[in-house]
């Protein structure tokens, strides 16, 4: 059975670039986690995707500004913010 597309839950794409230092999905989560609390972040819906070879970082519309916030706190890289979307499509052409 088909959810309907107004009761389905928004999402954005957040591209990212490396600058500096290794980017881990882990450490990032263990992040979110320690600021926010595990209940919560799990209503963010993160997911790591990879798109032609660049990270880009899946979550719900409703908690963008969490996890954009969640950036300030890492200490191991230095990550840029690219470019956010509500499709992947758009990103993939911001790539070329």
């Amino acid at each position: 059975m088909k959810i309907l597309t107004s009761l389905r839950e928004k999402k954005r794409y957040i591209l990212i670039k490396v600058l500096e230092g290794n980017f881990d999905e882990k450490k990032f989560l263990n992040y979110c986690e320690k600021i926010f609390g595990k209940f919560y972040v799990s209503k963010f819906s993160l997911s790591f995707l990879e798109v032609n070879g660049k990270k880009v970082i899946k979550c719900s519309h409703k908690f963008l500004p969490h996890v954009l916030s969640v950036f300030l706190f890492l200490d191991d890289c230095i990550v840029k913010i690219v470019k956010i979307s509500g499709t992947i499509k758009s990103l993939s052409e911001s790539l070329v």
